[in-house]
């Protein structure tokens, strides 16, 4: 017997820490007929170093690896 798959839709850190982005990709992944989001976590320094954070980096989110990433 065939059972429909579960789509979830990945918003990753697409948000930039928005909540107004998020709600707006949750709709539009309700919109494309998905039956989930996820999101991701993580906490910066268990993932990289100091250095790396520290590491220069122009965006327009800041000018490290740190203040893109936060």
């Amino acid at each position: 017997m065939f059972k429909k798959p579960i789509l979830i839709a990945e918003i990753g850190i697409n948000h930039n820490g928005d909540l107004e982005i998020a709600k707006k990709l949750i709709d539009n992944a309700k919109i494309a007929d998905f039956d989930a989001v996820k999101f991701q976590k993580r906490t910066l320094h268990k993932v990289y170093t100091k250095e790396a954070l520290d590491a220069k980096r122009d965006s327009p989110w800041g000018k490290t690896n740190r203040e893109q990433k936060e």
